[in-house]
């Protein structure tokens, strides 16, 4: 490809423009950037010997500056790092330890002067680390300041590794993250070196699964890589510079870290900006105040720091430093001056005091400094910005030092030597006959000289502050179109591709500076928009993919619908769509949509992405879900795969249809996994797609009939078609549709195993999240024992979180962390630990089913522990039913809870009249849930104590029911329901006074719960049991002897509530006896 700029350059329009180029951090190695202000406390680092300085004709000297007028916001930051320190060891557990310091004030104060002291301090401790990033000027580079800094803790990490002779970073990220560790790498390219060798170099895989699920993806791998990296260096400084240019990528960063609960390890984070820059409608003020609501949770502190101009004694004080002189008083009346002319802005002063001795106005001679106060103060009435004050001086340079101070400016905070030779060397503005063999190394040295630069290692040149840049930028053309625009062309045709790669958004933010006439430049740079558009959607930067769609479609050509540009426009606006519903413009979402959407020459299959984001929108942001069923269903008559919408006839077609499937499967047990192919027709995959959707929607409305016949004829296309990566979840949907129409336990197990075998070779980790929790919710449950499936479910959190499937994720966590362990009599106080964590996590991804499922938990586990004032009623610190009216999926979960309370405080009167209220309801609609033998359980149990105390036909009709559901369920095999069948046998033969079974299967029920460790099950057997040997047999002594038995399992369990209450009748029954 040609990459000459000769037809471009020279018709570039000369007009300014609004905004400067930004910083170009995305080239960034390892590096720290320095600014003027930090002069104030380090001193200067000594150079590469290689490298040809200058001549230093100034006497300042600016090496001596010492850190003055900050002592008290020193000392303040300082007790935040012991404070983390501190805290991290476990001496204060009540103040969390992660802290969040903001520094704020006017450019030049010296925030990052102060920021900087952090260094000395943490290198003072064991393992931590102290690292910096900085945001550009006027950037559009996602993730810029963050991957600066989190590339040079992989150095650290490395350089650990080595020392140690450790791989173990990297192992541990490669176990937490898998594959998707190779999304940081395109993000952190210094991660390479500290993962196993074996595993550097791949190539990222994408889910495209919506842009909330990659912006949970995301949060989840860069929490789980500060957890990781924590772990060997800790506590964790990190400063983040010029926050004011930070994207909204990069402060969603800071908030993922501060509120990660999972985190054990200290963490520091530091943001310094400029408050003159930010208003209260600034993105930056908008983030602090989010998180200034966060700290209430007491997960981090926020503190903030306002730094302002310093006094006229703290000016002296400089001064005297800069000068080397000891004599207050004789230094007292410039520094007036000084004070009055810079405001005490520090490195204002810096800059003036710089310019007084090249004006002459201060002099070194024989030894000594020499000024007349007034000359200085008549000769400077003019200045008027350190802005200004630092142009003045750099147009007394050369040339050529100018024009690299130019091209500098528009390579961002920081650049590098390799880069300036590729620019230096081509740029059409550099007329300068020597320029080949101009040495370029000379003029760094005068630069830095004159502190417009300052070196670090590989050659990697930064601003000594950001005001230098700004001044440059408005310097000759440094801002100009046509000048940024070449700049960006030549690292275009001359970087290697995976420079280019590396360097994409910096390139095309220059290229997008121009004003292009060439119509084959314009597609060419729309194409590098596209490929830009790509990466940052890849990243979930979606403000930036906007700005470079935005880019993109002003470069199409006017017949951009014509079939040459087709493959351009569409892509453009489709995703430009779903990047604008990603950062909140719905306007602009519907304005790119519209183009496509009413177009007559737009195929169904062209418009399909627009029909996701829409589906997407109404589904998962609006709750609309009968508009997303609505246009699913249109969509997919569209794509030949109509849907019967009559409620009694879909009924049968689906059950029809299952019955097939069923028959097919018991008859020829098919191995899809290895028989069928990968589904390659587009189409037929887009069809998967909806019909997914759809099947979504259905379920969230109660549609059971329609989801079932969507996900017989998601089967149907898989046999027809191969595996998409919808086979997965279709199949576990479809075991959960057997058990629950046609309780064929084996045929949904087998369906289930199914699914989870086609989704691995699907290779989606999305959808293996949903495949892995249906499989376990429903057929799985009923085949082997609940600790396989809660270790599912922890599976199915884990993928779910790694792939940005959140709604599977927390389903799975709630199951894990609080539903199994609550069933399988695990001690509550951990338990509710553990929901109170889990609770968190579904309220940060809004999955508020979740949440009060696990709220119910929690409440009822409060009431059974005596943290509660009550008793059967769900009213306490983790939620109040009175007044509140479950949604219809969660009616189910409050007749549990209230049905659990009930029983476990012997109400049985309550709860069977609660039983026979539900009846079977749970069961029909809990798709074969593993929550349907507990909660016909404590039916039985309620429905059998008042059989036998009122002896009535309607409990003992109902309770022999729920008894055959058991006995049938046990000889299907169900290996979770054997202690509950004994108990519930154990009363039906006390009922018919056959006392000898029933304290032989009371008895039995006992050892086997014990066994299985159920405590709580055991215990309510021991009630149960001692309630008979009362009422049935009169034995005190053995009645006695089960109330204790029936303590001691409670008290196992942590159900102190219910120990109570056996205490206080035994205590009853006592006195009354007396």
């Amino acid at each position: 490809m040609d990459h000459s700029t000769s037809d471009d350059a020279t018709s570039l329009s000369k007009t300014s423009l609004s905004e400067d180029v930004g910083c170009d951090d995305s080239f960034a190695d390892s590096r720290r950037s320095l600014t003027t202000s930090d002069l104030m406390e380090l001193k200067r680092s000594t150079k590469n010997n290689a490298r040809v300085q200058g001549p230093r004709q100034s006497k300042l000297r600016y090496g001596s500056i010492e850190f003055v007028g900050r002592e008290v916001e020193s000392e303040i930051l300082h007790s935040r790092l012991r404070r983390v320190v501190t805290n991290s060891n476990g001496q204060d557990p009540q103040q969390g330890f992660k802290e969040f310091v903001v520094i704020k004030g006017d450019g030049g104060v010296g925030k990052s002067a102060l920021s900087q002291r952090l260094q000395g301090w943490t290198n003072e401790l064991d393992n931590a680390i102290f690292v910096k990033g900085k945001f550009g000027l006027a950037t559009n580079t996602p993730y810029s300041g963050i991957a600066q800094a989190f590339g040079k803790v992989c150095q650290e990490a490395h350089l650990k590794k080595l020392k140690d002779g450790s791989s173990s970073v990297g192992n541990l990220l490669i176990s937490e993250l898998g594959s998707e560790v190779h999304l940081l790498v395109t993000l952190i390219p210094e991660l390479q070196i500290i993962l196993p060798e074996e595993e550097r170099g791949r190539v990222p895989l994408h889910d495209e699964n919506g842009f909330e699920a990659g912006m949970e993806q995301w949060k989840h791998i860069f929490r789980v890589l500060v957890r990781v990296l924590g772990s060997f260096l800790s506590p964790m400084v990190i400063v983040l510079d010029d926050l004011q240019w930070a994207d909204v990528a990069s402060l969603s960063v800071i908030d993922f870290l501060l509120t990660d609960t999972q985190n054990i390890n200290g963490i520091m984070i530091v943001g310094c900006f400029r408050s003159d820059e930010v208003d209260d409608s600034h993105v930056l003020s908008k983030a602090i105040s989010i998180l200034a609501e966060k700290t209430e949770k007491g997960i981090f502190k926020l503190t903030t720091i306002d730094l302002g101009n310093i006094s006229i004694g703290d000016t002296n004080k400089i001064i005297m430093a800069m000068l080397d002189m000891g004599d207050e008083a004789k230094t007292e009346p410039l520094a007036k001056v000084c004070f009055k002319r810079t405001l005490g802005n520090p490195f204002f002063l810096i800059e003036f005091l710089t310019m007084l001795e090249a004006e002459g106005l201060i002099t070194f001679s024989l030894g000594k400094w020499d000024w007349t106060v007034q000359t200085v103060d008549e000769s400077t009435k003019s200045t008027n910005s350190v802005v200004d004050l630092i142009q003045d001086r750099m147009k007394k340079l050369p040339e050529d030092m100018q024009l690299l101070l130019q091209y500098a400016a528009n390579l961002g905070s920081s650049f590098t030597h390799t880069l300036m030779e590729l620019i230096w060397s081509s740029h059409s503005s550099n007329t300068a006959a020597n320029k080949e063999s101009c040495d370029l190394q000379s003029m760094y040295g005068e630069l830095e000289s004159g502190k417009y630069i300052e070196g670090s290692q590989n050659d990697r040149f930064h601003w000594v502050h950001d005001k230098v840049q700004e001044a440059v930028l408005t310097l000759g053309e440094a801002s100009s179109p046509a000048f940024q625009f070449e700049i960006g062309f030549i690292l275009y045709g001359r970087l290697g591709s995976n420079e280019l790669e590396e360097s994409l958004f910096d390139v095309v933010n220059l290229i997008n500076k121009g004003q292009i006439g060439n119509p084959q430049r314009r597609i060419e740079f729309c194409k590098l928009n596209l490929r830009a558009v790509q990466k940052a959607r890849n990243l979930s930067a979606f403000d930036s993919a906007s700005g470079f769609v935005a880019s993109g479609i002003k470069l199409l050509p006017p017949d951009k619908w014509s079939s040459t540009h087709r493959e351009l426009t569409l892509p453009l606006l489709t995703i430009g769509a779903e990047m604008a519903l990603a950062s909140g413009s719905v306007n602009r979402m519907d304005l790119y949509a519209d183009e496509v959407l009413f177009r007559e020459d737009c195929t169904t299959v062209e418009k399909l992405p627009l029909y996701l984001t829409m589906t997407y929108k109404q589904a998962t942001i609006d709750l609309k879900y009968d508009r997303a069923l609505e246009l699913s269903l249109a969509v997919l008559k569209d794509l030949g795969c109509p849907i019967v919408r009559n409620e009694a006839l879909v009924a049968v077609q689906a059950l029809r249809a299952l019955m097939r499937i069923v028959r097919t499967a018991r008859r020829e047990k098919i191995d899809y996994a290895r028989s069928l192919p990968l589904m390659t027709d587009e189409v037929q995959k887009s069809t998967m797609t909806f019909l997914n959707r759809s099947l979504y929607a259905a379920y969230m409305m109660q549609k059971i009939s329609l989801a079932m016949a969507l996900v017989t004829r998601m089967y149907d296309i898989t046999l027809e078609h191969g595996i998409s990566p919808e086979t997965g979840p279709a199949f576990g949907t479809l075991s959960m549709v057997v058990v629950t129409a046609l309780k064929d336990y084996d045929t949904a197990a087998f369906f289930a195993e199914a699914g989870i075998k086609t989704q691995q070779r699907t290779g989606s980790k999305y959808n293996e999240a949903s495949t892995l929790y249906t499989a376990a919710f429903a057929a799985k449950s009923w085949r082997q024992p609940l600790q396989d499936c809660s270790d599912l479910m922890l599976e199915a959190y884990c993928v779910g979180m790694r792939s940005g499937n959140t709604v599977y994720a927390m389903s799975g966590l709630c199951k894990h962390q609080i539903e199994f362990p609550f069933l399988l009599g695990k001690p509550l106080g951990p338990i509710l630990t553990a929901g109170s964590q889990s609770i968190h996590l579904m309220e940060e991804v809004k999955q508020e089913e979740q949440v009060i499922s696990s709220q119910l938990f929690c409440q009822t586990i409060a009431n059974l522990m005596g943290k509660s004032n009550q008793t059967t009623l769900l009213q306490g610190e983790w939620f109040n039913t009175v007044g509140w009216t479950p949604p219809s999926q969660l009616e189910g979960d409050l007749n549990f809870h209230r049905l659990a309370l009930l029983v476990y405080f012997g109400d049985f009167e309550a709860a069977a009249e609660l039983a026979l209220s539900n009846g079977d309801s749970f069961e029909k609609k809990a798709s074969g849930c593993f929550m349907v033998p507990p909660e016909a359980f404590l039916h039985g149990v309620a429905l059998y104590a008042m059989t036998r105390q009122s002896r009535k036909f309607r409990y003992r009709r109902a309770a022999h029911q729920i008894l055959v559901k058991f006995e049938n369920w046990t000889k299907a095999g169900n290996p979770n329901v054997q202690s509950y069948q004994l108990l519930l046998k154990a009363e039906q033969a006390a009922f018919r006074k056959n006392h000898k079974d029933a304290e032989s299967l009371y008895e039995e029920a006992v050892a086997v719960s014990a066994l299985a460790g159920q405590s709580q099950t055991a215990g309510l057997v021991s009630e149960r049991y001692a309630d008979f040997l009362m009422t049935e047999k009169k034995d005190l002594v053995l009645c006695r002897h089960q109330k204790e038995q029936a303590i001691g399992f409670y008290t196992d369990w942590g159900a102190d509530a219910l120990v109570k209450r056996i205490e206080d009748s035994m205590t009853a029954g006592k006195q009354i006896r007396i």
